[in-house]
């Protein structure tokens, strides 16, 4: 399905003439259906104990399989690592002559508010300059490296940099159905669609943070 999937999407960004296409992997990495493409820029989020059966038994494994989107000589942009799957990222960047910019390192974002109905507002340091404060209308403070990621990716397409009133206007335009969704305030009713040991600590996280005194229902 997702192969054939795949297939009809690159037909219709041909039949459409987009001269951007963002690309989004399945599994992720060496023998996902995107990967028969070449990618101006390759961003890889966090890794984590994910499709274990397919990508690996531990961290390592599985970053070596989401390295294969690398290309020679292209940018690529990662979240922030566990340290065994920081060091695979960085020496396959170096045989494939990749500048690897990394969050936490060449790229950086503070947070400066982060409120339940507003999401975040934050100040990004990116390749070619700071961008603050943007606001983006998501909960939770992992959102604020997912906004640095695609801030950085698109300061690597825009060449010259990115626009400060076309990031803002992107930015303050995201919306994230099932990414700690507020559906309903009385009684508060979040969804949200954590799937992997990290996600869930990052929701558990936001729900301590945001709502550290209501009793908390999962279903």
């Amino acid at each position: 399905y997702f192969e054939a999937l795949t297939a009809a999407a690159f037909l219709y960004f041909v039949d459409r003439q987009v001269s951007v296409a963002v690309l989004e992997v399945g599994l992720g990495g060496r023998l996902d259906a995107t990967n028969v493409s070449e990618p101006a820029v390759s961003v890889i989020g966090p890794i984590g104990l994910d499709h274990t059966e397919v990508l690996g038994r531990d961290l390592a494994s599985i970053a070596r399989e989401k390295a294969a989107v690398m290309r020679p000589g292209r940018p690529v942009i990662s979240a922030p690592q566990a340290p065994e799957a920081a060091a695979l990222l960085r020496a396959y960047a170096a045989v494939q002559g990749c500048t690897l910019l990394e969050c936490g390192q060449e790229l950086g974002v503070d947070i400066l508010a982060h409120e339940p109905a507003s999401g975040l507002r934050v100040s990004v340091r990116g390749t070619r300059g700071r961008y603050e404060p943007l606001r983006v209308p998501l909960v939770g403070r992992h959102q604020a490296d997912n906004a640095l990621m695609a801030i950085a990716a698109v300061e690597a397409l825009a060449g010259e940099g990115a626009p400060y009133r076309a990031v803002e206007a992107g930015m303050s335009a995201i919306r994230w159905p099932g990414r700690l969704e507020l559906v309903h305030e009385r009684p508060l009713v979040v969804l949200d669609g954590a799937h992997n040991p990290p996600a869930a600590r990052m929701l558990a996280q936001t729900l301590q943070e945001l709502w550290p005194d209501r009793p908390k229902h999962l279903l």
